[in-house]
């Protein structure tokens, strides 16, 4: 029987081994690990404010977990006891038909929480499974009454469907069914996760060929928007940032500015396969090569003196090659023109046998040391003979007070 794995693609990589001296600066930069206690595929770490506290909220194992940005502590992530649907799908050996839904993503914009889940269905001719349609649920939250710390969400809060795709129109499929052994989606949902909350939305774009573009916007129905891509000719929108009063398109999976959550942002930057850009002076949208990150890049974070870079192509014929990176970061916003290395534990941790999903830094205007970042990593493959291992698939943390990076 064939399987066919929708968003969650397990992944590994081929790890590289030294017998130089360097090896015992490695061992000596490991630290104990902590208790893994978020774990999955994570694809995004999104921010969120609840009755003017900021939040980061994800989808990882048991559903809906989110954290008080400034818990800079291991174990205090919170369950959302209030999805919108089913926390997980189940099928009906009886009927051939898989019952409920599955959250696979969390967005959020200036006031609304976004969940989008997938309806699965079976096909007994091929003998596999495959995503249905999605939908889109809303619901703008506030906190727990009864929690004097204003740390926990309220779960009488309702959900709101938005978009119930049931003839796949905005989320379109390819190969589901068909006799292939994948089925790709033809649509993408990213967001500007800016640190400002007036500053955050949330886009679908729907095909790849002359594709469509909408914008989420609180609990009313989608409405389209128009898209130029910035940085390359292409009608193929990925990610996107909020910079002086305008939405920035990229097709990188990888883009962000220097906002913080007091100042404006006044340089954008992004990825083109493995080399990082950005504007070439403040406030301009002229842009301009600045590093090569050696691989391809699937995510940056920025503090105060350098840039973070997550590694890795996602994809069935992608290079298994990712890790973490970092550059330089001058007082102007300026990144460096080479990588350097880090101070902490941190390519040790999150190393090149995973890719980097997301990263993001809860204080972008400290420097790295002083900054709490988290970052999620997938496996590639069976890493059955690399040093890429299961347990580390899931959410990594750096806190100052601990001083290094570890499992969340």
């Amino acid at each position: 029987m064939k399987r066919i794995l929708f968003f969650i693609t397990i992944l590994s990589s081929l790890i590289l081994a030294s017998c130089f001296n360097p090896v015992y600066y490695e061992i000596r930069k490991d630290v104990k690990p902590e208790e893994g206690t978020i774990s999955g595929n994570i694809s995004q770490i999104t921010r969120t404010t609840v009755d003017n506290q900021e939040f980061l909220v994800l989808y990882a194992n048991e559903g809906i977990r989110y954290k008080q940005k400034d818990l800079s502590e291991h174990g205090a992530w919170k369950i959302f006891d209030n999805p919108p649907c089913a926390k997980s799908v189940v099928f009906d050996k009886i009927s051939q038909k898989y019952v409920g839904e599955q959250v696979v993503s969390i967005f959020s914009d200036k006031d609304t929480l976004f969940a989008i889940t997938a309806k699965y269905k079976y096909n007994t001719e091929l003998g596999t499974t495959n995503v249905d349609y999605m939908k889109v649920y809303g619901t703008q939250l506030h906190l727990d009454e009864t929690d004097s710390s204003r740390h926990t969400w309220s779960t009488n809060n309702e959900w709101t469907l938005i978009i119930d795709d049931t003839e796949k129109k905005i989320f379109p499929f390819a190969g589901a069914d068909s006799s292939s052994d994948y089925q790709s989606s033809e649509f993408a949902i990213f967001q500007t996760n800016s640190p400002k909350a007036e500053h955050r939305k949330v886009f679908i774009r729907s095909g790849k060929s002359n594709p469509t573009y909408y914008e989420l916007s609180g609990i009313q129905q989608p409405v389209t928007t128009n898209v130029i891509i910035t940085g390359k000719k292409s009608d193929i929108a990925n990610s996107a940032v909020y910079f002086n009063g305008e939405v920035l398109f990229f097709e990188s999976l990888a883009s962000t500015t220097n906002e913080t959550y007091d100042s404006e942002a006044t340089r954008f930057y992004f990825g083109n396969d493995n080399k990082l850009y950005a504007n070439k002076q403040a406030n301009s949208k002229e842009i301009s090569e600045f590093c090569d990150a050696e691989n391809t890049i699937s995510s940056i974070a920025t503090c105060a003196d350098s840039i973070l870079i997550g590694r890795g192509k996602f994809g069935n014929d992608s290079s298994t090659y990712g890790g973490i990176a970092k550059t330089s970061l001058n007082v102007d916003g300026t990144p460096g023109n080479q990588l350097i290395s880090f101070d902490t534990n941190a390519s040790f941790q999150l190393s090149t046998a995973y890719l980097i999903n997301c990263i993001i830094n809860t204080s972008p205007e400290k420097n790295e040391t002083a900054s709490s970042f988290y970052s999620s990593v997938s496996i590639k493959g069976t890493a059955t003979s690399t040093g890429a291992s299961f347990r580390n698939l899931g959410l990594w943390s750096y806190y100052p007070s601990r001083g290094n990076w570890n499992r969340e």
